[in-house]
């Protein structure tokens, strides 16, 4: 399989020094991607191959294609495409305004399939000592926040404070999606593109 490219799926510019593997249930070839985002297998023995590419900032891809390598038959060339992952970066503030470090910071999505589907957890982190978090490696697509004290749960290895009333604090029982929210069909939706 000689003369096929792999290009990034927004800009569809070639994606350099990517991983491409050509793989039967027993065995696989790997080879990399050139300047051009051009690869080659020379040498594939008669099988059924499937095709993956990896590459570093973008989502690892096993392609719909079965090589169905023949002895003396030439294969088409491949056209593949790599779509890069997303970020997400933000500051968690508290009711006030003020940086709440150590947050925990959790990414979520609607359920697939479910008309106005419940949340589903795709990742979680905490913020920093200045209250920013980070989270990579996302798929583009659409997500909702939420964060909770980072403290709420030492209450299970601390007697907590509670107020005059014998009631905890209601600030640290409450998760808080965004922006403000306090249930997630309230929440505003996060979109996320390639990049």
């Amino acid at each position: 399989v000689c003369s096929s490219d792999l290009v990034d799926d927004d800009s569809s510019k070639p994606v350099v020094r990517a991983r491409v593997i050509a793989e039967t249930a027993s065995y696989s070839f790997l080879t990399l991607t050139d300047e051009r985002g051009t690869f080659c297998f020379e040498q594939l023995t008669p099988n059924d191959y499937h095709v993956t590419v990896q590459k570093a900032g973008y989502q690892e891809s096993r392609h719909p294609v079965t090589l169905a390598v023949e002895e003396d038959s030439p294969l088409k060339p491949l056209a593949l495409r790599m779509t890069r992952y997303a970020s997400l970066s933000g500051t968690v503030l508290d009711a006030e305004g003020e940086l709440l470090p150590g947050a925990e910071v959790i990414v979520w999505e609607r359920l697939r399939g479910q008309k106005g589907g419940g949340p589903d957890e795709v990742d979680r982190t905490h913020a920093d000592g200045q209250g920013a978090f980070h989270v990579s490696q996302l798929p583009p697509g659409t997500y909702y926040l939420s964060a909770n004290n980072a403290y709420q749960y030492e209450s299970r290895y601390v007697n907590p404070f509670v107020d005059s009333h014998g009631q905890m604090p209601r600030e640290r029982e409450a998760e808080t999606f965004y922006t403000a929210s306090f249930t997630f069909d309230g929440a505003n939706a996060v979109e996320l593109r390639a990049g």
